[in-house]
């Protein structure tokens, strides 16, 4: 054995084990082959189903890797890993595995802190399979049965040519590529807010690229609809596609304008947003009709241009160059939101879960919208540019934060008035009198007042916790 030998671990002098230790040859072998078949999982998944691989990445990562990379990617894991089981290389290959995975259990490490919240428990599996590579790593030498080569675990020339010729080929492949230019990239956002003449301000946006535009939301009445388009028009550009984040009248209302204006283009949402719609579940397309009269669509007119195409989490829409991944959120403020996240761009299309400047309505559950900010938090950077449905986009950080503020607020309020499970009228109008002290430049939603709003979603979380609520307030 030389000195280069004995500095890197070379696994040309592999002891071979006696003959009757076949125990621990087969523990070590079968060891092998499950942590290998363990690894061979994610190493496929990044071949056969890059949209899962894609948003591990962009959860732990903070990191959103195209098709071809994760393809690349995916190849030279699959190799290293094939080589792992073959017992080849045992040096760099047990070496690599196990580096991979500590990055791996380092990366999940504020789960493993928190274990008794679901489902961080599961992360705690990557623990014991770090161990194994480790024991793997140090026990190499010994680990010689049902290994290709020679029995004392070298690999014939062939196979060591071979291995070799493979990785290094896969390495060439996963080195970064120049850059290419691509002016699809390079997007422009534009936003047109409703006056809060007839309805208040909320927000219709639209995507600009080379190829065309992509619209998210419509405004809920006609006049507004017509308003948004017309600067959508002056584009000259065609709609490429048209998005519905969730099932609140206020962002569909005027869908219609724009399919009679573009009556070739797609447009998604989520299942559920699209049943709600078609069904009217919650009641909101009759109210608004009874409230706006001829300038909100009737249910038929609703029913004949509901979106086209579903969408649903995880999904990756590529429009005009532009890659949109979807993001799934519900029930909090509505039954379920499509958020939309321009990874490339750094940017998110994030509904009503944040707001800037307008009361947050939990209509649907308090409790669920605040772990959903905690998923936002975890899964985008803070300077990630966020758009919303009511108020300016800007950084998500400060956002998220002020959202977060509002709905523990809101919660401890609520929980103290309900201590006997009832809320009356006079315990909702304390609790609007608090939060409009503690946030007193927002504005109501809805066209609703800012006080009736606080007394209406005080009811609303009350119910939600199983209190009796002796509230009139509510949205018209």
């Amino acid at each position: 054995m030389t000195a280069i030998d004995d500095q890197f671990g070379d696994d040309r002098s592999g002891d071979a084990l006696p003959n009757d230790d076949r125990t621990f040859a087969w523990s070590l072998a079968i060891l092998r082959l499950t942590t290998g078949a363990f690894f061979l999982v994610w190493a496929l998944e990044k071949i056969l189903a890059p949209e899962i691989a894609r948003r591990v990445f962009e959860t732990f990562y903070f990191s959103s890797p195209s098709d071809t990379m994760l393809l690349v990617t995916g190849l030279l894991q699959l190799a290293f890993v094939l080589a792992f089981m073959a017992g080849l290389f045992r040096f760099w290959t047990y070496g690599a595995l196990l580096a991979m995975h500590a990055v791996s259990v380092l990366s999940s490490a504020p789960r493993l802190f928190d274990p008794f919240t679901p489902p961080n428990h599961l992360f705690w599996a990557g623990v014991p399979v770090l161990g194994l590579l480790l024991a793997l790593f140090l026990l190499r030498k010994r680990d010689n049965f049902l290994v290709l080569g020679r029995p004392d675990g070298r690999a014939s020339g062939v196979l060591r040519s071979a291995a070799l010729t493979t990785l290094a080929a896969l390495a060439l492949l996963a080195a970064p590529q120049p850059a290419q230019a691509n002016a699809n990239q390079d997007v422009v956002i534009h936003s047109y807010a409703a006056q809060p003449k007839l309805v208040d301000t909320t927000n219709s946006h639209w995507i600009e690229t080379q190829d065309g535009v992509i619209v998210i939301d419509t405004q809920r009445i006609f006049p507004e609809a017509e308003r948004a388009l017309r600067h959508v028009r002056r584009l000259d550009k065609p709609v490429l596609g048209i998005f519905i984040t969730h099932a609140h009248s206020d962002h569909y209302g005027g869908l219609s304008v724009f399919k009679a204006a573009f009556p070739d283009a797609p447009v998604y949402a989520a299942e559920e947003t699209i049943r709600s719609m078609r069904e009217d579940s919650r009641g909101y397309n009759a109210a608004r009709k009874l409230r706006h009269g001829e300038l909100f669509p009737s249910q038929a007119v609703i029913g004949a241009n509901l979106p086209d195409r579903v969408i649903d989490d995880g999904d990756v829409i590529e429009l005009g160059g532009v890659r949109l991944g979807v993001h799934k959120m519900g029930p909090s403020e509505a039954e379920v939101t499509s958020m939309l996240y321009l990874a490339d761009q750094g940017i998110l299309f994030a509904g009503d879960l944040i707001n800037d400047g307008f009361v947050p309505a939990p209509l649907e559950s308090l409790d669920n919208w605040l772990p959903q900010l905690d998923a936002i938090a975890a899964r985008y950077p803070e300077d990630t540019r966020v758009y919303i449905g009511h108020g300016e986009e800007g950084p998500l950080g400060p956002r998220l934060r002020a959202q977060r503020a509002y709905l523990e607020d809101l919660s401890v309020l609520v929980d103290a008035a309900i201590e006997d499970e009832v809320l009356t009228a006079e315990e909702a109008d304390d609790i609007s009198f608090e939060l409009e002290a503690l946030y007193p430049h927002w504005h109501g939603v809805g066209g609703n007042p800012r006080q009736e709003v606080l007394r209406a979603v005080a009811g609303f979380v009350a119910a939600q916790r199983g209190a009796e609520v002796r509230v009139d307030a509510a949205f018209r």
